[in-house]
């Protein structure tokens, strides 16, 4: 049985960020159940990310995740979800699939205290995020990470705004049947 730390940022504002590395942000740790299968997909559950896992089914990206490989997941919130209409976004799988894949870093497990300004990691959609870290916030490209959970081969950061990629535009003109 794994253990599952949830982290969460202290003063997630957003701020000014600087061109040097910045310490690692101020984290503090909160217990929640374990997860008995110690899988990202069920974290993902045990932290109420209905929306995100909906997602992932959707866009056929679970048996990724299910890979015994270590992942690190960008998940946006459900309310981050609701923002953007996922209702309308359902009607394009390929869009979404490309949009999900940009939430995925397949073979790293990240850990929020070892983030750094300005780190740059490649998504499984093939596009670049970036870390800002200013003082105790967080943020991949746009998005404030709100809360970190991390299991012993995979870490998921919850964040407030669902990214999307440029490929993921390029789909926005043509739904799929």
């Amino acid at each position: 049985m794994a253990a599952v730390i949830v982290l969460t940022a202290a003063g997630c504002g957003s701020g000014s960020s600087s061109a040097s590395p910045t310490p690692s942000p101020s984290i503090t740790p909160k217990v929640v159940p374990s997860v008995s299968t110690g899988t990202i997909l069920e974290a993902a559950k045990a932290g109420d990310l209905n929306a995100f896992l909906g997602a992932v089914a959707l866009a056929g990206l679970q048996r990724t995740l299910e890979q015994k490989i270590p992942f690190t997941v960008f998940a946006p919130n459900d309310e981050a979800f609701k923002s953007i209409g996922l209702e309308e976004l359902m009607k394009n799988v390929p869009k979404l699939k490309s949009i999900m894949a940009f939430h995925i870093v397949p073979t790293q497990n990240l850990k929020a205290a070892d983030i750094t300004n300005g780190e740059k990691v490649m998504s499984y959609e093939g596009s670049p995020l970036t870390f800002t870290v200013n003082g105790a916030a967080v943020k991949v490209n746009d998005a404030n990470v709100v809360q970190v959970i991390e299991g012993p081969t995979w870490s998921i950061f919850v964040i407030d705004k669902v990214l999307v990629p440029a490929s993921a535009e390029a789909l926005s003109a043509s739904p799929s049947p």
